[in-house]
């Protein structure tokens, strides 16, 4: 039996839309950003605060991050943390626990892109790298009718850990920088909105850059 010329076309229509079908899952989606416009309620005014506020405060590497995802419903990101250095709480280095986080991604966006929607200006920690992270319940976003940690105050409960040579380099190799508060926050000027862990452009973020020179002075370059 000959096939016509338009049933050909048809047949091979047909295939690339199964051959698609089947390869659109494993495709890398491209991932959006929003925030979410919503007014959060902020809690901390001063490191003294963050630190009362605070049920734990640890150094920590960021393992692994889980999307709770329903047909309706998508919450906070669990994420996993292997604790390296405890300053509060009833933990030790070498546990490993999860926290919530402020954002999550949006289950039913269109085009094979993926809806990042987060809260305030926190942007998601980064897998392998290190904070120091200012916990306390989880009473605003339960997950699953568990309590977890959850940062304080959002983008203002963590903070990225890093190095003398990455702080010599943000001010040009100066070799006499003293890493107390007034040296961190020559370096934290320095530094861009993405290397602060923020979802946007937060130079005027003045509590927070405040926040951070204290947490580097007392945790970081102790």
């Amino acid at each position: 039996m000959k096939i016509k010329a338009f049933d050909k076309i048809l047949l091979m229509a047909v295939a690339c839309f199964l051959l698609y079908a089947y390869i659109k899952p494993n495709l890398p989606m491209e991932v959006v950003s929003m925030k979410i416009d919503e007014e959060v309620e902020r809690s901390v005014e001063s490191f003294d605060d963050l630190i009362k506020q605070s049920k734990v405060i640890v150094k920590a590497t960021v393992a692994e991050a889980e999307e709770y995802v329903s047909e309706f419903y998508s919450g906070p990101v669990l994420t996993g943390l292997n604790i390296v250095e405890v300053y509060k709480g009833d933990y030790a280095a070498g546990d490993k626990i999860m926290i919530t986080e402020p954002y999550y991604f949006n289950p039913n966006t269109p085009n094979n892109k993926k809806l990042l929607s987060y809260y305030s200006n926190y942007a998601p920690s980064e897998k392998g790298k290190e904070y120091i992270f200012f916990l306390n319940d989880d009473i605003l976003y339960p997950r699953w009718d568990e309590l977890y940690l959850s940062v304080v105050d959002y983008e203002n409960g963590r903070f990225p850990v890093i190095d003398s040579a990455y702080a010599r380099k943000k001010l040009d190799g100066s070799l006499s920088l003293i890493m107390d508060k007034t040296g961190s926050r020559l370096v934290i000027d320095k530094m861009e909105y993405t290397e602060l862990g923020m979802a946007e452009d937060s130079r005027n973020n003045e509590l927070y850059k405040e926040l951070y020179a204290n947490v580097m002075a007392k945790y970081i370059f102790k």
